[in-house]
């Protein structure tokens, strides 16, 4: 299972309406609000499922910025 985590930068009065969109996302959790940006961690089935979140956050309306700043492929199996 995937685990990424993300900063994500708004304009102050949009911060509640993106966090309330993204509270509605499927395996998330938010960090509190902080001088127009907030921390969110994600869980995805997959890496297809991890690139659509990213790509999902990023297009949300009033949504400046979605840096990914920590990304675990757990599922991932060592083969050397």
């Amino acid at each position: 299972m995937p685990i990424s985590g993300y900063v994500v930068k708004a304009g102050a009065n949009r911060i509640a309406e993106i966090r309330r969109r993204i509270r509605d996302m499927d395996g998330v959790e938010l960090g509190p609000a902080v001088d127009g940006q907030f921390a969110l961690a994600a869980y995805s089935e997959d890496e297809n499922g991890a690139e659509r979140f990213g790509e999902s956050l990023s297009s949300l309306p009033g949504v400046d910025q979605a840096l990914l700043v920590y990304h675990n492929f757990e599922d991932v199996e060592y083969t050397g």
